[in-house]
């Protein structure tokens, strides 16, 4: 007997395997994602921009590898980050959105190091200075940099809601990797 093309790897038909997406189940999946990132405790929401248009996602994903790296090396130790990264790292949520020409500039919810921690190398640095600074030379020294303090749940309710605002249910451009609850 021949096998059926339309066969998945689950042996469900195809034709079987159709959910449509609609505004409304958009709203719910993000209302859902924005309610579980604020239960991090991020402290900043963050926006970074490009100097020059940048339309490559791929782009934007290495760029943001390459400052969660240095990042986390400036913080805690090129040693400390190397020999146990995830507990010797930064977390954040980043979120690629459009301009309206098309390029891409990014949202980022940032989780503070903690002053009690004790494998920081200088637990009293200001993340977000240091974030800047690495974008400016990644970015090609930005015109838009901008920082908001998360100070309460409802201030990261509001941020991560903006963050994931335009995703929609199949929401591609947002990178949890960067994330590393402690």
């Amino acid at each position: 007997m021949r096998t059926n093309q339309k066969m998945l790897t689950t042996g469900l038909l195809e034709d079987s395997w159709k959910y449509e997406i609609n505004p409304f189940h958009d709203r719910k999946i993000n209302d859902k994602k924005a309610e579980w990132l604020a239960n991090f405790p991020f402290s900043f929401f963050i926006t970074l921009t490009y100097r020059k248009a940048v339309t490559g996602e791929q782009k934007v994903y290495e760029d943001l590898r390459k400052l969660y790296r240095f990042t986390s090396q400036k913080v805690f130790g090129r040693n400390a980050f190397d020999a146990f990264p995830k507990e010797n790292s930064i977390s954040f949520y980043a979120v690629m959105e459009e301009h309206a020409s098309g390029a891409l500039h990014v949202h980022m919810l940032l989780e503070d190091i903690s002053r009690n921690n004790a494998y920081a190398r200088d637990s009293f640095v200001h993340l977000p200075d240091v974030i800047f600074s690495k974008w400016k030379k990644i970015a090609g020294n930005p015109t838009e940099l901008d920082m908001k303090a998360l100070v309460d749940y409802k201030l990261r309710l509001q941020y991560a809601d903006y963050c994931v605002k335009k995703l929609g249910a199949k929401g591609t451009r947002d990178e949890f990797r960067f994330m590393h609850p402690k």
